[in-house]
């Protein structure tokens, strides 16, 4: 009569079956799948770490071939602390080329001088340095923090020359710091945790309900975020488009506009190549764009690509133009994101 009350009960034999499950592939999923997650999470820090510096240098900074203290005027400091808060950043430093601290939110560490052998041998020659740093650690710098951080070294070229390097400090993913002692945990469990888990699964089973108004929560959050990335763009110095795949603008902020003439109706819709570039470039300039897409998927370096261009006023007269395209990978499709700097 209990199995057949059992089975009657779907919830609960559904409920049983997935803790079972769940028990069964615990050491599979503690041992295969989340250090190939902490990979993944570290690269996703990287990327975007790495597009945050660019956004940086190339939209907020006035320097020739080289970071130095006056590039980073006071101006420089309200835009920091935006990203601060948007991107959950605890701190932000800048580097020049021979390791001095030219920028950094805390006031203190500017012109202390960077000599250890990580940035020597590996920031300044044009390469990402990343290490998780736990509040028990000391970081790069033998520098004691309060929690638990990712840092990063994004070092920016300039006509292939090292020119400074941004470090990031992120707030540490609960699954980075967490897979080891979840695998430690899982070995410590016998047969009286099953039960446990048991209840665990089936309390959940039946609240999920909850988990959905969280999941719409999240979505609202989401979408405030983008707003405010949208509200970022609008203000920005240089022009900024957004692009899909196709190269078609789907996005056209102010200082665009005033760049080329045309109003944010004219071009969303519109080709960025058959727009804004002038007849006898287009040929070349669309071929290298399907190249950059075919390329992007292969390596993490060809994600972002800078370059000087001849741009075409909406009057006809042309711009001498530096031209940055970022991929912006979303859960629809990925998209470009284009920064354009007058230069004369």
């Amino acid at each position: 009569m209990k199995y057949i009350y059992f089975l009657k009960h779907t919830d609960l034999a559904l409920s049983f079956l997935f803790c079972s499950l769940i028990i069964l592939i615990l050491p599979l999923y503690g041992h295969f799948f989340l250090p190939e997650l902490e990979n993944h999470l570290l690269t996703t820090i990287e990327i975007e770490a790495q597009k945050t510096a660019k956004h940086l240098a190339l939209s907020h900074l006035s320097f020739k071939n080289e970071f130095t203290r006056t590039a980073f005027d006071p101006s420089f400091t309200p835009i920091v602390v935006e990203i601060l808060e948007h991107f959950n950043l605890q701190k932000i430093k800048a580097f020049s080329r021979n390791g001095e601290t030219v920028f950094s939110t805390d006031t203190k560490e500017i012109g202390t001088i960077n000599n250890f052998p990580y940035f020597r041998d590996i920031v300044a020659k044009g390469n990402i340095y990343t290490k998780v740093v736990r509040k028990t650690e000391t970081t790069q710098e033998n520098q004691i923090i309060s929690n638990d951080v990712v840092e990063i070294y994004i070092p920016i070229l300039y006509r292939g020359e090292f020119s400074g390097a941004f470090e990031f400090y992120y707030d540490v993913p609960w699954l980075i710091l967490q897979s080891t002692d979840f695998i430690n945990l899982y070995n410590q469990l016998n047969l009286f945790s099953i039960p446990a888990l048991w209840l665990i699964f089936f309390l959940v089973w039946h609240h999920f309900g909850k988990d959905r108004r969280q999941i719409a929560e999240d979505r609202i959050k989401l979408a405030q975020s983008r707003e405010s990335f949208l509200r970022t763009m609008d203000t920005a110095l240089d022009g900024i488009v957004l692009l899909n795949r196709k190269g078609t603008i789907r996005y056209w902020n102010p200082a665009a506009e005033q760049l080329f003439g045309y109003s944010n109706q004219e071009v969303i819709g519109q080709n960025l190549h058959l727009t804004l570039l002038p007849p006898q470039h287009l040929e070349m300039a669309q071929k290298e764009f399907e190249q950059f897409l075919t390329l992007e998927n292969n390596s993490r370096n060809e994600q972002n690509k800078t370059w000087r261009q001849t741009g075409l006023h909406k009057n006809g007269h042309t711009l001498s133009l530096l031209f940055n395209l970022t991929i912006l990978p979303t859960q629809e499709e990925s998209q470009l994101i284009v920064f354009i700097r007058p230069l004369n």
